[in-house]
């Protein structure tokens, strides 16, 4: 469950972690809340959420 701060629409998607260090919601600030590692919080993502893959 994630708290969004306005109302969206069902479907909306959204980036929980971003793959850019300089963005808010990166790996290692996520872990800095949750006082780990950036590991730790990448290694306890279930494989309930759907992973999308992308070669550059």
């Amino acid at each position: 469950m994630v708290e969004m701060p306005e109302k969206m629409p069902m479907g909306t998607k959204v980036v929980l972690i971003s793959d850019n260090p300089n963005d808010p919601n990166n790996i290692k600030a996520a872990a800095d809340y949750v006082d780990t590692i950036h590991y730790e919080v990448a290694c306890l993502l279930s494989d309930r959420l759907p992973r999308e893959y992308y070669e550059n």
